[in-house]
């Protein structure tokens, strides 16, 4: 079994490990910087309060940084690896790992086999996203999406997963709390319209009703504040897009927040990827590197929680809260 060495401190000083973190070695964690001037072998765990940076690879280990994660040598997942980061993640390469990540993705040749989300942008502009299942709120720019074989691969941009998070607790207890309140009033509105000719035990009854929804309301105005407060954390871009260098390979499904389309063949050449609308109905639409714009069969996609959470935030992101 392996042990952790703790770095204690709010404030702690950078700390450089000269060696390869492995199940021999321990752990490491520190409130400070990490540098680790080596491998994070299978099984192992590398933490840092604020930065951490690998010089060497990452096994199927867990990763986590307050600030930004660089690994300098890839990261080989094996389907059980995680890396978070509280803000940017730079690796050479991605595969069978999941990444959550609060801020931009940058990886220099393939996402593979992996998970990412991020609330920025997934950037692999020298190679390929491939077999792999991503969203990212702020877009995607890549030189190719997908593999020639057809192998299934779902890129959704202008979400954010960590709102997306929020509102899928907090929306069903908000309806149902808007249920609640509405209901009592309801119901203690004829008691209030005679409140002259009311017996003792009607008084009594008005008021706990009214007292009840008063309680719900408070707690209804609690999860509204705490929704608003998640989307200026977190937010969505109004306009993300996928940026395609070279190819867009059959199989690969192209989701926005309310419609998506999956590729039947492959699409070559230099492309955007975005989202139009045709009146009231949106659609996913391919733009050439000459302006050409040619649609792409499309359907709705609909995430029920999220698009109630974004109902209820139009008065505050119209007065600019």
């Amino acid at each position: 079994m392996s042990t952790t060495t703790q770095f204690p401190g709010h404030r702690a000083e950078p700390l450089t490990v000269d060696h390869s973190v492995d199940l021999a070695t321990g752990n490491v964690a520190s409130d400070g910087d990490v540098t680790v001037d080596g491998d994070v072998g299978d099984g192992c765990e590398a933490s840092a309060g604020g930065d951490l940076t690998v010089a060497g690879t990452v096994g199927s280990a867990r990763l986590h940084a307050g600030r930004h994660l660089t690994v300098r040598g890839g990261i080989a997942g094996k389907g059980v690896g995680t890396c978070t980061a509280g803000g940017d993640l730079r690796a050479t390469h991605a595969s069978n790992v999941t990444a959550e990540v609060r801020g931009d993705v940058t990886v220099d040749t393939m996402v593979f086999e992996a998970t990412v989300r991020c609330g920025g942008v997934l950037r692999v502009e020298n190679g390929a996203i491939a077999a792999s299942t991503v969203t990212a709120a702020g877009g995607v720019v890549c030189r190719t999406l997908g593999l020639p074989s057809g192998a299934a691969t779902v890129v959704e941009v202008g979400v954010n997963e960590f709102l997306r998070r929020v509102a899928a607790t907090a929306v069903p207890r908000i309806q149902s709390l808007q249920t609640r309140v509405a209901t009592l009033r309801e119901q203690a509105a004829p008691f209030m319209r005679r409140t002259k000719m009311l017996t003792p035990a009607d008084k009594e009854r008005a008021m706990e009703m009214l007292f009840e929804a008063d309680e719900a309301q408070a707690e209804l105005d609690r999860h509204l504040a705490e929704l608003h407060a998640a989307a200026r954390s977190f937010g969505e871009p109004t306009e993300p897009q996928f940026a395609v260098a070279a190819m867009v390979h059959a199989g690969v499904t192209l989701r926005f927040r309310d419609c998506e389309a999956t590729t039947t063949c492959d699409i070559a050449g230099c492309a955007r990827i975005v989202r139009r609308r045709a009146g009231t109905i949106p659609y996913v639409a391919i733009i050439d590197d000459t302006g050409s714009v040619s649609p792409l069969p499309t359907r709705t996609f609909v995430d029920r929680n999220m698009a109630v959470a974004r109902r209820l935030l139009e008065p505050a992101h119209a007065s600019g809260n």
